[in-house]
């Protein structure tokens, strides 16, 4: 895939996930349930680690500035930036251990995630025991939509890139 369309995917994967992250339901002041992570990991699957890690790092850096919860390029940022990183593992791991590596990538970067966000709560001195709590109980629900999300999407973008291959 040539740079200009690497790019422009990029940029598209950056205003899809700032969107899902600004307009997501804030449960908490430090918690919010979103699928943000959604774009970022298709960014790491198509385009590639480094372009996964720099839309994580564009999408927060979007969100820091329109959001009034965001805070600028703080611990939570590390956490948006692994999920591009983790696209690519679930690609990489794909071909060979299909929708489980879905399941496994994002049940292991969803868990990573919410015991990094809680240290960076009691870092930055929210109570940590309610958000954690609230975090756990939207990882059930978040974790098999966003697989399921993730599956679907990465098929029916395979079976449009054979059919635009043909004609």
């Amino acid at each position: 895939m040539k740079d200009v369309q690497k790019l422009t995917l990029a940029a598209l994967f950056v205003a899809i996930g700032s969107f899902l992250k600004i307009y997501s339901i804030q449960v908490t002041d430090s918690m919010r349930f979103s699928f943000f992570a959604i774009p970022i990991l298709l960014a790491g699957f198509y385009l590639g680690p480094g372009y996964g890690l720099l839309t994580g790092f564009a999408v927060d850096t979007v969100y820091f500035m329109i959001s009034p919860y965001a805070s600028f390029w703080s611990l939570y940022t590390i956490t948006t930036v692994i999920w591009g990183f983790s696209g690519y593992l679930i690609k990489k791991l794909h071909n060979r251990y299909g929708i489980f590596a879905f399941i496994f990538i994002i049940l292991f970067t969803s868990v990573f995630e919410t015991g990094f966000n809680t240290y960076a709560n009691y870092f930055y001195g929210f109570d940590i025991w309610v958000t954690l709590v609230s975090r756990i109980i939207s990882m059930f629900v978040r974790i098999p939509l966003m697989v399921f999300i993730m599956n679907l999407l990465v098929n029916k973008l395979k079976v449009i890139q054979l059919e635009t291959m043909k004609t």
